[in-house]
């Protein structure tokens, strides 16, 4: 039927006109002539236009509170408390909800210019308009389903910070840059043995203190019952291979589950470290704070006891921070090993 009433199909100035020689045909051709076009559609000058990419937009991450769908290539993320291992793999941060006041990370996140929140306020995450949120997984699932509602939110646990970078870089696919500054690390850490090989080699024992208004802790090693290395001290013995002071061990191994131990004043002279790393107060304390967990640290370095540690008669005691020694992740590390090398350097 069409080879009898269609006349031509004329090509005018790159489109097509088709003349018919009867009106019952128009309709006929009509479906000939879409089939034609959306075959030329792909052509500079077509008509239509045909999406040939496949990528997907989105991908489904799974972890603590369940799966989520987050976008491929997120452009404003959000940190609740994990911008040490976000600012580690160079990551769009847009807001960081930090731990207190006056965090160890204050110069890089200014420098990036992203705002910075002491506390989690929803409201203030909203306003910053983030296409992912990124937090740590002790967030309450009320925090989680408050921040669900604004982004795609996925958590992760900071305290085995050297397998959750990777899970992040992977996540986000990031693997690449994940390896890069995990080697960058490993080179510091390799670099600190070498500048500390006549230290290390003399086997000298060494304990990790933390005082605050309320009390003295002592940190041990790791926490055994973890199959990841961890704790705020790993610096320390895992890291640099530095020995624990035998009190340490000797509680860790009665509280596995447990990274550190108060120790009261009868307990003090048990410690018979050759070096001891003081660091007061804690990473989210605010200045009043700090200032009586000073006071509370005066009051036991007046005591007959503290002067009579092997390490303050040697004269090795040495203070560090909390914003960073009471820390987990790559950067606050990095800061513990340059503390480590400054101090038993000499």
């Amino acid at each position: 039927m069409l080879k009898s009433t269609l006349i031509m199909i004329i090509n005018v100035e790159g489109g097509y006109i088709l003349l018919f020689k009867r009106k019952a045909a128009i309709h006929a051709c009509i479906a000939l002539l879409l089939v034609f076009l959306t075959a030329c559609g792909g052509e500079e000058g077509g008509v239509a236009t045909q999406n040939t990419s496949l990528a997907p937009q989105f991908l489904t991450v799974q972890h603590k509170f369940g799966e989520t769908d987050i976008p491929v290539h997120p452009q404003r993320i959000a940190s609740i408390n994990l911008e040490d291992m976000l600012l580690s793999l160079d990551l769009p941060v847009v807001l960081a909800v930090t731990a207190g006041s006056d965090n160890y990370l204050m110069p890089q996140l200014q420098a990036r210019d992203i705002q910075v929140l002491p506390s989690l306020s929803p409201e203030a995450v909203l306003e910053s308009n983030p296409d992912l949120i990124i937090a740590f997984d002790v967030i309450t699932q009320e925090d989680y389903d408050a921040l669900s509602k604004i982004a795609p939110t996925i958590v992760y646990n900071r305290r085995t910070w050297r397998s959750s970078i990777t899970e992040i870089a992977k996540d986000l696919g990031q693997e690449e840059k994940a390896v890069a500054v995990l080697k960058a690390h490993e080179k510091k850490v390799a670099q600190a043995r070498e500048d500390l090989a006549p230290v290390i080699a003399a086997q000298p024992t060494v304990a990790l203190v933390r005082v605050t208004a309320k009390d003295f802790r002592l940190y041990f090693p790791s926490i055994l019952s973890s199959e990841q290395v961890q704790g705020y001290a790993t610096a320390l013995y895992h890291d640099l291979g530095l020995q624990a002071d035998p009190l340490a061990l000797d509680l860790q191994k009665k509280e596995p589950e447990r990274e550190n131990a108060t120790i009261s004043m009868e307990l003090l002279p048990q410690i018979n470290a050759d070096y001891i790393f003081v660091t007061v107060g804690s990473a989210s304390g605010g200045p009043e704070d700090y200032k009586k967990d000073l006071e509370g640290f005066a009051e036991i370095e007046k005591s007959a006891v503290w002067k009579s540690l092997p390490a303050y008669q040697q004269g090795n005691i040495h203070m560090v921070g909390a914003k960073h020694w009471i820390s987990d992740g790559m950067l606050a590390d990095d800061l513990k090993i340059n503390d480590i090398v400054q101090a038993l350097g000499k």
